[in-house]
Parts: C-alpha cells; structure tokens; sequence
C-alpha cells in the first residue's frame, strides 16, 4: 500500500488534516527541525525548499517512501513545486497544493 505525505508538520492544521483522511498509512514530515523523542524522530525530515536541488531531493524523498499523494500545506514548498507538478505526474506522485 502506498503512502501520504503531508508537510509542514509544525503547524496544527497539518494534524487536522491528518485526522480528516482516511488510510492508513500518512506520514507527517517537515524540513523545519521538530522535537526527537527518545533518539527516534517523530516526523520525516524534510529538504528545505531553498535548496537547489530540493525538487530532485523531494522527489527521491517519495519514492523511497513510496509517496503517491503529497498534501504540501507549506507555502515557500508550493511555490518550489508548483512548476514540477508533471514530473511528479510521470512517478504517480499526486501534489495537492494547500498553503
């Protein structure tokens, strides 16, 4: 079963979400650091946008996590995204922008 991916785990509205979709398996991941509980992380880390190459880091991101929606609540991530959205279209990976 494939994965969800939603971003900007920092914010509230991203756990709403969260409880809003029914499956399964959601992954919540941010690029700004968020708390370590016990050496574990307790969400995906995340490129940050302003890289360079972050559409490619992003990209190799979902499949290896084996991402085929992406919910990007984050609006500096949308801006990044919003021109590569057929290329994520060749790998199946769904972007639903919602800043």
């Amino acid at each position: 079963m494939s994965n969800i991916l939603i971003t900007a785990a920092r914010l509230a509205r991203a756990h709403a979400l969260k409880r809003q979709i029914e499956h399964l398996n959601i992954i919540l991941g941010d690029y700004a650091e968020l708390p370590v509980l016990a050496g574990h992380a307790l969400f995906e880390p995340l490129p940050h946008p302003q890289s360079d190459s972050y559409v490619h880091e992003f990209l190799t991101l979902c499949l290896h996590l084996n991402v085929s929606r992406v919910y990007l609540l984050d609006e500096t991530e949308c801006l990044a995204l919003k021109a590569a959205v057929a290329l994520f279209d060749e790998y199946a990976i769904e972007l639903n922008f919602v800043p």
